[in-house]
């Protein structure tokens, strides 16, 4: 089966994150053709709006937009690229507690994580086009991008702190009457950093070893 040649976009910085994503980024299996674009800069939108105009530029089919804090099986682009959707998102959950699935739903109060049993009993292929996601992983196909103006990504004007440009071309794909889908067989690994702490039972005065993301780290917990 041909899945035609792509642009496989990696948003940076200009000192990286985790050898853990280039080391599976080099074992990653690709159609023939298809080229890696890093877009290296501090500004994300730009980056991953750059990543779309390269595809629309050249002759490209497809754009699978990437973080560096991430780590995936090697063939997980050419699982993603099987179902032949408008766009598709592999399952990842945020990086921070409480750990929730990347998928969101807006209401009067903001952006609202999804509860934890939201894909209890599911399999395969979920459409979430009525849902705001992150784009980790989120593959689109060249007519997705021919349909909605450009700039495709750019931050909420209302959320001037957090930006949340991904969230707010979720909005656009569902505006301008295209689908997007979750695949759930197809898992994304999202890297933090950890802190191992030393914490000490009240009772039986043991200790164990406990966790928390570094960046909660000014948080440190009770030894006991």
């Amino acid at each position: 089966m041909s899945y035609g040649k792509g642009v496989i976009g990696v948003a940076s910085h200009y000192l990286g994150r985790y050898r853990e994503f280039d080391r599976c980024l080099a074992q990653l299996k690709y159609p023939e053709g298809s080229i890696i674009d890093w877009q290296i800069s501090l500004f994300l939108p730009m980056n991953y709006n750059n990543m779309i105009r390269t595809m629309l530029t050249e002759d490209f089919d497809w754009v699978w937009i990437l973080g560096d804090d991430h780590v995936f099986n090697p063939n997980l682009l050419l699982n993603l690229l099987k179902h032949d959707v408008d766009i598709v998102l592999p399952l990842c959950m945020t990086r921070i507690p409480p750990f929730q699935y990347v998928i969101r739903e807006r209401k009067e109060e903001g952006y609202v994580g999804v509860k934890d049993d939201f894909l209890d009993g599911k399999t395969g292929l979920i459409d979430i086009t009525n849902y705001t996601v992150g784009n980790a992983g989120i593959l689109m196909k060249r007519h997705v991008a021919e349909g909605i103006d450009a700039p495709w990504y750019e931050n909420d004007k209302d959320e001037r702190e957090m930006g949340r440009c991904d969230l707010i071309f979720s909005q656009k794909i569902k505006d301008n009457g295209f689908k997007m889908y979750l695949d759930t067989d197809s898992p994304l690994g999202h890297i933090t950093h950890m802190a191992i702490w030393p914490r000490r039972d009240s009772i039986s005065m043991k200790y164990e070893a406990i966790t928390s993301p570094i960046p909660f780290h000014n948080r440190t917990p009770k030894i006991a």
